[in-house]
C-alpha cells in the first residue's frame, strides 16, 4: 500500500545521505521548518500534490517540492555548491534510486522546473543575511 508521506521521507533521506551536501548543511535537512537556532540547513516542503485516477485508483502521483538551502551569513560559494549538490541528488534521480528507499512507489521522473534564489536581510539586524538557493522539483510517482 502506498503512503504519499513516504514520497517526503525518500526525498529527505537521499538529500542528508550526500556527504557534500551535508558537508555545508551541516544542521541538516528537514521538512517545512529546521530547528531553532539552525544556521546551516536545507528545506524541503511540499508546494502541490495532484493524484492522477485512472478507472477507481491512483495510476500516479505528481508532486511539486521546494528545495532549497539556507545559509545565515554564508559565503557565495558554500550556498552555490549546496545548491548545485541540491541538483545532482534530486535531478534524474529516478534512475538511480534504490527502491527500498521508496517503499510503495515506482519513481518515474525526479526534475527542476525552476530555480530558486534569494536573500533575505533581518529587519532588527541588517548585518544578518539568509541566502537561499535551490529550486522548485516535480516529482511523478506511480503507486505499486
Amino acid at each position: 500500500m502506498s503512503d504519499s508521506s513516504d514520497l517526503d521521507a525518500m526525498i529527505l533521506t537521499v538529500l542528508s545521505a550526500d556527504a557534500a551536501l551535508m558537508a555545508i548543511a551541516t544542521n541538516g535537512v528537514w521538512f517545512d521548518v529546521a530547528p531553532p537556532a539552525s544556521t546551516r540547513f536545507v528545506i524541503v516542503t511540499l508546494q502541490t500534490e495532484t493524484d492522477e485516477t485512472e478507472f477507481t485508483d491512483t495510476a500516479w502521483e505528481h508532486a511539486q517540492y521546494l528545495i532549497k538551502a539556507t545559509l545565515l551569513n554564508g559565503s557565495g560559494a558554500d550556498i552555490k555548491v549546496a545548491a548545485q549538490r541540491i541538483h545532482v541528488v534530486i535531478q534524474g534521480l529516478e534512475a538511480r534510486i534504490d527502491p527500498a528507499t521508496l517503499p510503495g512507489y515506482r519513481l518515474m521522473r525526479a526534475q527542476r522546473v525552476e530555480r530558486v534564489r534569494y536573500l533575505e536581510v533581518d529587519p532588527e539586524a541588517p548585518d544578518l543575511r539568509w541566502q537561499h538557493r535551490g529550486g522548485m522539483y516535480e516529482f511523478f510517482a506511480q503507486p505499486t
